[in-house]
This record gives C-alpha cells, sequence and structure tokens, in this order.
C-alpha cells in the first residue's frame, strides 16, 4: 500500500545512522574506555525523568522507548531509539536533569557512558560534535513536522500518522505488521 500523497511521509527520514558510526579509533576508544554495558530484559527502565543525568547511554542492541508520564500516569512515547541510537544527551549537554524516561521494549544491550567521558570526547571530537548538533537539529525538524502535522488533526488522524510514521522506520524487506488492539 503507498501511501504518497495521504500523508506528507517525505518530511520524516528514517535512514539516521548512528553518531558513533565510523567515529576515529582514538575519539571512540576516549568515549568508551569507562563504558559499563547491561542487558536489559523488556519492560526494564533504564533512567527515569528527574533523575540526575551522570551520564549517557548507548543502544548497542534493541530498542528503547523515551516517554513523558502524565499527571494520571499514562504514558507518552515520545520517541523510539534503535541500536547505535544515544540516548539522554540533551539532560548532560543542558547539565539539567533527564527530561524524560526510558525503558526497553524488547530485550536490549545498553553501555552506559559516564559524562565526564562524553563531555571529554566532545571537546576533543570535531566530529562527534558535528554529528552531535546535526542530530539535535534533525530532531528539531521531526518535532516540528510532527506539531505541524498533528495540530489541527483528529485523533483517528493523527494515531494514523504514527503508525505510518512506526512502520517507515521500522519496516524491514518484508514489511512491519502492525497489529491493532483495542483497549
Amino acid at each position: 500500500m503507498s501511501i504518497k500523497g495521504l500523508f506528507p511521509i517525505n518530511k520524516w527520514d528514517f535512514e539516521s545512522e548512528s553518531i558513533l558510526a565510523d567515529l576515529p579509533e582514538g575519539d571512540l576508544a576516549m568515549l568508551m574506555q569507562r563504558k559499563k554495558t547491561s542487558h536489559y530484559k523488556k519492560g526494564e527502565v533504564i533512567f527515569r525523568e528527574e533523575a540526575y543525568a551522570a551520564g549517557i547511554y548507548y543502544v548497542v542492541s534493541g530498542k528503547v522507548k523515551k516517554y513523558k508520564v502524565d499527571l494520571d500516569g499514562g504514558e507518552q512515547i515520545i520517541y523510539v531509539a534503535n541500536s547505535g541510537d544515544l540516548l539522554g544527551f540533551h539532560a548532560v549537554l543542558s547539565g539539567d536533569h533527564y527530561m524524560d524516561s526510558a525503558a526497553v521494549l524488547e530485550d536490549s544491550v545498553i553501555s552506559f557512558i559516564p559524562r565526564d567521558d562524553f563531555m571529554n570526547t566532545l571537546e576533543h571530537s570535531a566530529l562527534l560534535s558535528r554529528r552531535l548538533l546535526k542530530t539535535l537539529s534533525h530532531e528539531f525538524c521531526v518535532l516540528a513536522n510532527s506539531l505541524t502535522l498533528c495540530a489541527r488533526r483528529p485523533v483517528r488522524e493523527r494515531l494514523a500518522l504514527q503508525l505510518i510514521v512506526v512502520r517507515e522506520k521500522y519496516k524491514k524487506d518484508g514489511g512491519l505488521m502492525i497489529r491493532w488492539r483495542s483497549i
């Protein structure tokens, strides 16, 4: 099924690669020198909103949801991270607490990189700095596109769009099956 003409899906970039891909060996070694790698089971929380940002997280394998919890305890998923993605760097860069929570969607391997190692590498690696700026700019554009597109759409259209975005981001050669379950 083609979605051309139905939704402006071309405003999203689904082919992003890891910020760390092809990083010079010395820069990568500096970043990863004190990393701690852990295995997480589906549903385990990596960090919670308002927790002190002691470092960043690198998704070695698996999928992680970033979400906010509303006043009623409901979760609003803001982003789904894949292998190769970094989490928590916004809080580290701003010197603040984590602005959201993160939990694994499937069994995952995640590396924790201490704040000092991340900041030191960022200071010494022009390539990592440029890639991080590019990622932040891309995230801003995606947010702006989402807000613009969803601002005046009914709930059903917003849900349909989000399902299309998820399908496009995670589809493999054979496509991605999304099952609807009413609650």
